[in-house]
């Protein structure tokens, strides 16, 4: 991987203040509140070197940083921090001109809406199942565990991202079985002891 130190630090200053940004004031509390090696992937030493723009982070820990920062939710922020990386992997401007036009090209990119902006015209069922909040249940997975909050507000970031990457399936093309889905997910805290 290229090492360009002016990217390399931008990166480590965006690494650090999303850090902040997420309520932890140092690089070791938000490594071991995120759980450590076991579930960063990498020692502390490993990590701080990443805040420090000593070392370019592997695409595992950058993943795990993009659930951690919430990235999902905000579309600026996402794409400041896919560009930094990028900037850094590929080393020089020219290749990252290159990467995001090719990647932003029409036709490259799903459409998630339909492109007149209008709404889709309701069927009498259709209108029904939503005025109920009721519809047909394609999954429901409850699961009722004892656990530390601590631990628990830490893993929030990853049902975030997988409940936003369902947004990847949306369009607006017409086939068989489109239709109109509600993704949730839901941690309830019911009882301390």
């Amino acid at each position: 991987m290229a090492k360009d130190a002016p990217a390399l630090a931008h990166f480590a200053k965006l690494v650090r203040r999303y850090r902040e940004q997420a309520g932890f004031e140092t690089a070791r509390d938000f490594y071991e509140a995120l759980g450590g090696k076991e579930k960063m992937g990498v020692g502390f030493k490993a990590y701080a070197n990443v805040e420090r723009g000593l070392s370019v982070p592997q695409p595992a820990l950058v993943e795990r940083l993009v659930a951690a920062f919430r990235l999902a939710h905000s579309p600026e922020r996402s794409r400041e921090f896919a560009m930094a990386y990028l900037r850094v992997l590929l080393g020089f401007d020219e290749m990252l001109e290159f990467a995001v036009q090719v990647l932003t090209t029409e036709g490259a990119v799903k459409t998630r809406a339909p492109s007149d902006g209008k709404a889709p015209k309701l069927t009498p069922e259709q209108k029904a199942a939503l005025e109920d909040g009721g519809g047909e249940i394609l999954m429901d997975h409850p699961t009722l565990l004892r656990a530390k909050e601590s631990e628990l507000r830490a893993y929030l970031p990853y049902l975030a991202q997988c409940v936003a990457a369902a947004e990847l399936c949306a369009g607006s093309e017409d086939a068989k079985d489109a239709g109109v889905f509600a993704v949730e997910v839901a941690l309830t805290h019911l009882l301390s002891y």
